[in-house]
This record gives structure tokens, sequence and C-alpha cells, in this order.
């Protein structure tokens, strides 16, 4: 039980940094629309970093009945 926590704390950690890059991406994009590399970032975060996340999490923090 006890090594788990590092595993757990570094998938919070870089959970925390994705969402924190993916709103900062969507925040520019809809400041900033016109701007084709950032259209082209803000594409790669919505199809590459968010299914990313849902991986992260479900590997980590299964549901309970998977127990």
């Amino acid at each position: 039980q006890t090594c788990a926590l590092p595993i757990l704390r570094l998938a919070r950690q870089v959970l925390c940094g994705i969402f924190a890059v993916s709103v900062g991406v969507f925040a520019a994009h809809a400041y900033w629309d016109k701007n084709e590399a950032l259209g082209q970032t803000f594409e790669l975060v919505k199809i590459g970093a968010l299914p990313l996340v849902t991986l992260v999490v479900s590997f980590y923090f299964p549901t309970s009945a998977a127990r």
C-alpha cells in the first residue's frame, strides 16, 4: 500500500500539468483565434492530450467494481 502513494502523487502531478497546459491553450485559442500555429496546438491538445488524461485516470484510479 505505501509504495503506491508515490505513483498516485506522480499521476496527480501529471494530470494537473496536462490540465494547466490544456486550459492555457484553450484560453489562448479563444483570445487569438486567427493564429494558425495556436489553432494547430489547440487541435493537438483537443485530440491528443484530453484522451491521454482519460487514459491516466482510468489506469491509476480504476472503478471499485474492478477490485
